[in-house]
């Protein structure tokens, strides 16, 4: 999909971040077009062998097969389930840890 888009708008030069789990998908695309990209930002990702780790294999195999992509594509799956916690109010949250890091981004009252 990232190629198709890439292409169809006929992008050269690119600086590419990526991020989380759309490093591999990321890194994958620039390995086989470099020449395309220019520069690569890398942030927040994993990049160790998962074989050690059963429920992340487990979770990359069910999320990246088809009854992922029907989840994600059907009913946006992720964002709203892995997600959630992180669009609900402050108030539902465990506490913060260092508040004067948190305080920023509580809602407010009125």
């Amino acid at each position: 999909m990232l190629e198709r888009f890439v292409g169809e708008l006929g992008l050269t030069g690119i600086t590419l971040m990526v991020q989380d789990w759309g490093v591999p998908i990321g890194l994958g695309f620039a390995a086989r077009r470099p020449e395309l990209i220019t520069r690569l930002v890398i942030g927040n990702t994993w990049a160790w062998p998962l074989d050690g780790e059963p429920r992340v294999r487990l979770f990359s195999w069910v999320m990246g097969g088809p009854i992922g992509r029907t989840l994600t594509r059907g009913f946006n799956f992720v964002p709203r389930f892995f997600f959630r916690r992180g669009l609900e109010p402050a108030t539902t949250h465990a506490r913060c840890h260092v508040p004067a890091l948190c305080a920023d981004h509580r809602p407010t009252t009125t």
